[in-house]
């Protein structure tokens, strides 16, 4: 589990949200959970266990709307929901 750096919450999945600092010209990244997150759907409640959904071909599909993802650095982002799995 991961600790939301918003709302200290342990969570299985944490997003990257990068904000301006201090400075206008200086970012801070921070990783909070779904909820915490301003611009990233919130998390449904499932009963479905977590495992990666491979789509046709081998490419790792996005597993909240099937789309194929693009791999960028080993992180996996999705162009349709912009949801990302780091």
């Amino acid at each position: 589990m991961i600790a939301c750096e918003s709302c200290g919450d342990d969570v299985e999945q944490v997003v990257r949200y990068r904000e301006y600092g201090v400075a206008m010209t200086h970012r801070v990244t921070r990783w909070l959970c779904r909820a915490c997150h301003p611009t990233v759907p919130g998390e449904a409640a499932s009963s479905e266990t977590a495992e990666t959904v491979v789509a046709d071909g081998g490419t790792a599909a996005c597993p909240n709307c099937a789309t194929s993802t693009v791999n960028v650095h080993g992180i996996q982002n999705c162009p349709d929901c912009q949801w990302t799995s780091h």
